[in-house]
């Protein structure tokens, strides 16, 4: 199954019920005073929440869903930044976990705030597109070792 852009095979990714419920959930509906030790007046008049947010935007993004036992999903997109157009490989695990391939001697310092191991590792990159048509074909070595050559032709929506 291949989706270009359009997000098809991500709803078992998206959250549907409860994470935490029954017994389990009483201990977050407890109410208690903060152990922190503050060093200073507050910089914010409101409460900071603990998330890290980032926003990354793909120029081409094709998505792969996949029956493989060791893998749930493929995606390889286009990154368009300052002065380059880079293409990423990020292949998930079963339990979601995603791993990213590039062809960054910088990755590991690369976009930092993306929470995912990262391997530098060559991607070898054949692009035929032609305005909003995708033509491309792919291949790189997989976090599990494996040679993986991908193609994928289509309309961009």
């Amino acid at each position: 199954m291949m989706c270009v852009l359009s997000g098809c095979g991500l709803k078992p990714l998206l959250p549907s019920e409860p994470v935490v419920r029954g017994k389990a959930l009483a201990a977050f509906e407890v109410s208690r005073a903060s152990d922190a030790t503050y060093s200073g007046e507050a910089l914010v008049p409101f409460a900071v929440i603990p998330l890290q947010a980032f926003g990354l935007q793909y120029a081409v993004d094709v998505v792969y869903v996949t029956t493989h036992p060791d893998w749930d999903m493929h995606e390889y997109a286009r990154l368009d930044v300052p002065g380059e157009s880079v293409w990423i490989a990020k292949d998930s695990d079963q339990e979601g976990r995603q791993t990213i391939v590039a062809n960054r001697e910088d990755l590991h310092t690369w976009m930092p705030e993306i929470p995912a191991p990262r391997i530098e590792a060559p991607i070898a990159l054949t692009d035929k597109s032609q305005g909003r048509e995708i033509d491309i074909a792919l291949a790189y070595t997989n976090p599990n070792g494996e040679d993986v050559r991908v193609t994928a032709a289509g309309r961009m929506p």
